[in-house]
């Protein structure tokens, strides 16, 4: 099930291990205060004005996954104003394969969506092929690409 973070408190602990599998590089400190910021639509990059998160709920309410998506005035590489831009998207490597990854993106395109946007824009991480497939397989185009990063857009369903 795709849901809401629930209760930051209750449910921190498996959010937590999800970044950090995520975003090994990260401190602790700087995954909690990110989490705190993001389920309370709290931006703490200058050029955002708000995020929402979504997770997918196991059986017993453990978590499997997550996306993390932010609202932005612009980009450089999209069209439109304002944009949604997946910040983060992560499902557990056992429960991958089975619609996860896809039922986080289509929750990020409703928030989107309601939020006015035309584009949903993300980043991966230049030797990240398994993201490069996901996001190709949901309808991403590649808009650009650095030596460390690959830039994806596409249009928001429902938004023409």
């Amino acid at each position: 099930m795709i849901r809401t973070v629930r209760d930051v408190e209750s449910e921190k602990d498996e959010y937590l291990r999800m970044r950090k599998t995520l975003w090994p590089h990260a401190c602790e400190d700087e995954h909690v205060e990110d989490i705190h910021n993001m389920v309370n639509g709290i931006p703490f990059y200058e050029d955002e004005i708000t995020w929402k998160v979504y997770v997918v709920e196991r059986p017993g309410g453990r978590l499997g996954g997550f996306i993390e998506i932010s609202l932005r005035p612009s980009v450089s590489f999209a069209v439109s104003t304002p944009v949604a831009y997946v910040e983060g998207w992560y499902v557990d490597a056992e429960h991958r394969k089975q619609g996860d990854g896809r039922l986080l993106m289509e929750a990020a395109e409703i928030w989107a969506l309601e939020k006015g946007c035309r584009e949903l824009v993300s980043d991966v991480e230049v030797e990240n092929v398994r993201s490069h497939q996901a996001h190709k397989a949901l309808g991403f185009k590649e808009a650009f690409r650095n030596d460390e990063e690959v830039y994806y857009k596409k249009i928001v369903k429902g938004s023409d």
